[in-house]
């Protein structure tokens, strides 16, 4: 009986260790997630998901799963929308450019989508797709 109740004694304190012990940053991510790929996930800015960059004038966005855009600047004209297929199963996640007053300046589901008479001004994109989902969206004016 003794013997027993050592082993169950060695299991509760292996649990307990284990309990104590931190989870590394990231456990749970997949190797795509890591940055080795070439795709969406590579970016540093999926880690603050949604992530927001500008760079002469061409809007990247990159999030994961289900998330709305901070507020980022479009100028007036036309601009071509591109969407990268989520990496976790090639599907596109449906993107809504919206007005920072909240009114939908389209609901883009194509991987490019021509952009026609936009009024210049801030904007968010909001992401309806899987939790998993790395999305990237690149607006890019003129």
């Amino acid at each position: 009986m003794s013997r027993v109740t050592g082993l169950a004694t060695g299991l509760v304190l292996a649990v307990l260790i284990g309990a104590c012990t931190p989870i590394p940053e990231d456990f749970g991510q997949s190797a795509g997630a890591s940055g080795s790929g070439g795709g969406a996930s590579g970016s540093p800015a999926a880690a603050a998901s949604p992530g927001v960059t500008v760079e002469g004038g061409v809007v990247t966005i990159v999030g994961v799963g289900g998330t709305k855009s901070d507020l980022f600047e479009l100028p007036a004209g036309h601009a071509t929308m591109a969407i990268e297929a989520c990496e976790s199963n090639h599907v596109m996640p449906f993107i809504t450019l919206t007005t920072e007053g909240g009114q939908s300046a389209g609901l883009i589901v194509d991987p490019t989508k021509e952009l026609k008479g936009l009024a210049g001004g801030k904007y968010y994109v909001q992401a309806q797709t899987n939790p998993d989902c790395v999305w990237k969206v690149t607006i890019t004016p003129g």
